[in-house]
Formats: structure tokens, sequence, C-alpha cells
């Protein structure tokens, strides 16, 4: 299970509010701040995603370990 998550970086448009505030500049920056904030909620969805998956990943190797373990406590040869 792969999972890349790409972090979004924060909108250069905040900084430019410093020097232009006219009203295009707000729509503009307002419209990118909530493409960002979309972009952060998709994010942390991947890396809750990602960290169940390679949760499951570890119960799995730790249940392996386990039924291996029982198998040659019960004597067996081949495991």
């Amino acid at each position: 299970s792969a999972f890349y998550c790409n972090e979004p970086s924060e909108p250069s448009c905040i900084d430019m509010l410093g020097i232009s505030r006219d009203q295009f500049s707000f729509d503009m920056c307002k419209s990118e701040v909530e493409s960002y904030l979309s972009d952060v909620q998709s994010y942390k969805d991947c890396l809750i995603n990602e960290a169940k998956s390679k949760m499951a990943d570890v119960s799995n190797e730790a249940s392996s370990v386990i039924d291996k373990f029982n198998c040659y406590a019960r004597g067996s040869s081949i495991c």
C-alpha cells in the first residue's frame, strides 16, 4: 500500500496583501486560501489513511510472528 501525501504550500498571495489591498487582490487571495484549506483537509485525510495502512501492515506482521511462534510451540518443524 503506497501513499504519497502531498503537503500543500501556503498561498503566496497572503504576503502580497501587505503590498496590494484592492478588492481584486482580496477576492483572488480569498479563492486561493479556500483552495489551500481544501488541500489541507485532503492532506490530513491522506495522512490518516497512510497511518491506518501502516498500522494494518504492522498488525499483519505481528500476527504472522505469533502464528509462526505458535506453530513451533506446537512442535512442528516446518512453519
